[in-house]
């Protein structure tokens, strides 16, 4: 982590230059609670800030395997309208 954790573009780089998938899902849940976004949000700006084609199919691919899950998908609450 850099110091304090205020240079977010360097936290996102050494998170993308991540190989092992486990670790890379672990560093994305800790920047999104430093910065308070969604893990996705973190995925994203990865995705984004990747320096090589492989990393970034490497990581397109864990994306969509996340998304896959569902987890961030949220239902829609029960309305009930009272007349």
């Amino acid at each position: 982590m850099t110091i304090a954790g205020y240079n977010l573009g360097g936290d996102l780089d050494l998170c993308a230059r991540e190989i092992d998938k486990a670790k890379f899902l672990d560093s994305v849940k800790r920047l999104a609670l430093q910065r308070n976004v969604s893990e996705r949000t973190i995925m994203i700006w990865c995705y984004q800030r990747v320096e090589s084609q492989e990393a970034l199919d490497r990581i397109k691919n864990w994306i969509q395997e996340e998304d896959q899950t569902q987890r961030w998908v949220m239902s829609l609450p029960e309305i009930e309208i009272l007349e």
